[in-house]
């Protein structure tokens, strides 16, 4: 998975697609937005934390995820 501080997870033609913020190709897609959600949380704090920005279908940013760094 990309290792990046923020990830976006957005509408996909073949589901949701977990993106990193500058990336066009998609790091994984999923068939449903909860699934890409759950692959953003784990990238996400294995790269140490940060942040998990959910669209709508709209594209509109409808939710915003803090994701806390491991512990240790």
């Amino acid at each position: 998975m990309a290792n990046a501080r923020s990830m976006h997870v957005t509408p996909h033609k073949e589901g949701w697609a977990l993106k990193a913020p500058s990336g066009q190709a998609p790091v994984s897609v999923h068939p449903t937005q909860r699934q890409a959600i759950e692959a953003g949380h784990r990238a996400i704090h294995d790269a140490g934390g940060g942040e998990l920005l959910v669209h709508a279908r709209s594209g509109e940013i409808r939710d915003k995820i803090t994701v806390q760094p491991p512990r240790g």
